[in-house]
């Protein structure tokens, strides 16, 4: 009996269509992810920050040139590592190099001396690669246990850092507009690339 059934692949597809649409989909991973749960975005209180009382033009192109900078280096130097994170074939010892630079990367952008006008964009930039360690972390336990991840938590990782970056977009664009520094800022990003 088996032997003289006919599979018909496109009443198949079309049956699983039927059964898992997309709005069941929706519903699972919103379900699976929690996301109807409280996210706050935690502080980072000044008293931990090297604040300059001054914001000028200088002080914040200077600013914008290291935090700028140190953010452009990680990137050039973790982006070999950050692809597939989350996949089986992910190796254990790229995630801890990409975690150690993602470590070394804030503790240098908290040493950096920022301008008052400038300390929310800062804070967003921290906050933001912050989270993007606790995603690392989940990486990590990915790369021996897939089942271990906290999926609630990956979804809220995410969500602050898709937050902090738009605040950090925002605060450049009004600190662009008020001292006009991102043309200076793409020369020297130019000059230090052709070195």
């Amino acid at each position: 009996y088996l032997k003289s059934l006919q599979a018909d692949s496109e009443a198949s597809k079309q049956l699983l269509k039927e059964l898992v649409t997309e709005e069941s989909l929706r519903n699972e991973m919103e379900l699976i992810l929690q996301t109807d749960q409280k996210i706050s975005t935690p502080d980072i209180p000044n008293s931990t920050l090297n604040i300059l009382p001054e914001s000028d033009t200088e002080s914040i192109t200077e600013y914008f040139k290291q935090s700028l900078g140190a953010t452009l280096a990680y990137n050039d130097s973790a982006q070999q590592y950050s692809t597939n994170l989350f996949a089986p074939e992910s190796s254990s010892e790229a995630v801890r190099t990409l975690q150690q630079r993602n470590i070394d990367l804030v503790r240098n952008l908290r040493g950096i001396p920022v301008p008052q006008e400038a300390l929310q964009y800062h804070k967003a930039q921290i906050l933001a690669f912050e989270h993007y360690g606790n995603v690392l972390d989940g990486a990590m336990i990915a790369t021996t246990n897939s089942d271990s991840i906290s999926w609630p938590d990956m979804y809220r990782n995410y969500v602050i850092i898709n937050d902090e970056i738009e605040t950090a977009n925002t605060q450049l664009t009004t600190l662009d507009q008020k001292y006009a520094f991102s043309g200076e800022l793409m020369q020297f990003f130019a000059e230090s690339s052709a070195t």
